[in-house]
């Protein structure tokens, strides 16, 4: 069985890197140079150390006041007490000048096994609280079942599993059992990964070489929205497959996520021509106040509430594609809705976008 112990270190590991704003997904944020590195230390000088990771190659770091090391007994007070032989794991950033510089250092037993540690990112597709376990959607499209118990530790704001949403950005430590079921030890949302609400306007430009399009809002506003691979595309005939089939004046609803750096991630970008899209009498965003089987009330910021038809026509939007119906809402989501004025004097809904939903 696996050391309690070494639960608590390697969770020391995790949420002490955690705070010093590395990433949980085992990637370096664009434009950071931020790593994480395991391996032997082989050298140690005044202003740094050097280390050889798993596959064999010699890595320098240098440190200064603001490094932080940690160690199960407290032993590694600094750098002066890191020794040729021990293994550690770092935190680093790179500098203008192009060294690395460790943010974190924590020394880890010399029986301390890195395979048997996953670190992971992506969407939340689903949560069972009875169950103990969720769901992770990852950028690449693999979904991972995670068990929760009482070692997991949950942080970046969330209190519990049941705190979990469908469609949060979450950081994963996970513990890969001896059959290969991943147990969370430390779940914690991504500060990289913030929902920004659904933005509705005209494709003013497209760079595919920047990976960016820019939209026009009706308001004026020029926004301008990163994509990756794993941004997903909508459209009525299935033409916008792509940052490339974009075209200037498409008519785009954008789901986004701030990603710290004031570009926006593009998470579901619907687009076509103006006349393939509805023109709405009516948009609203509230805070769901009731689903029933066939409509759904809101509450709007001003005290409004308005209730709204859906029928098989109605799309729905939420990042990860977790709301594919109104089975996917629940109370308190909120939502932009877009409606058109039926004969009846009723509201039917043609869109609606789902920003924050729980299971």
């Amino acid at each position: 069985m696996f050391k309690k112990w070494m639960y608590a270190l390697t969770l020391t590991v995790l949420t002490t890197a955690f705070a010093a704003g590395a990433v949980l997904a085992g990637e370096s944020q664009p434009g950071k140079g931020r790593q994480r590195v395991y391996g032997e230390v082989t050298a140690v000088a005044t202003d740094g150390f050097t280390l050889v990771d798993p596959a064999g190659e010699s890595l320098s770091f240098t440190t200064g006041p603001e490094t932080v090391f940690r160690s199960k007994e407290g032993e590694l007070s600094g750098l002066e007490a890191l020794e040729p032989g021990m293994k550690v794991f770092v935190v680093a950033e790179s500098a203008e000048s192009g060294n690395a510089i460790a943010r974190v250092g924590v020394a880890l037993p010399d029986d301390f096994d890195p395979s048997q540690w996953r670190q992971l990112r992506g969407e939340v597709a689903a949560v069972d609280v009875v169950a103990g376990t969720f769901s992770l959607l990852k950028n690449d499209g693999e979904t991972l079942s995670l068990l929760v118990d009482e070692g997991t530790r949950f942080a970046g704001g969330l209190s519990g599993l049941e705190g979990l949403e469908v469609g949060t950005v979450v950081g994963v430590a996970a513990h890969v059992g001896e059959d290969g079921q991943l147990t969370a030890r430390l779940v914690a949302l991504s500060p990289a990964a913030k929902q920004t609400r659904p933005r509705r306007g005209t494709v003013a430009a497209v760079n595919p070489a920047a990976g960016t399009f820019t939209l026009l809002t009706p308001q004026g506003e020029e926004i301008t929205f990163a994509v990756d691979e794993s941004t997903r595309y909508k459209s009525k005939d299935g033409s916008v497959a792509g940052l490339t089939d974009l075209q200037v004046d498409m008519v785009a609803v954008v789901m986004a996520q701030s990603q710290g750096n004031g570009l926006a991630l593009a998470t579901v970008v619907a687009a076509g021509d103006a006349e393939d899209l509805p023109e709405f009498d009516v948009r609203a965003r509230g805070e769901v106040t009731d689903v029933a089987e066939a409509s759904l009330t809101i509450a709007t910021a001003d005290g409004e509430t308005l209730t709204f038809r859906v029928d098989t026509q109605t799309r729905f939007f939420s990042s990860g594609g977790a709301v594919q119906s109104l089975d996917g809402l629940s109370i308190g989501a909120t939502v932009i809705v877009g409606a058109v004025e039926t004969e009846d004097g009723g509201l039917l809904a043609k869109v609606i976008a789902a920003r924050a939903v729980s299971p």
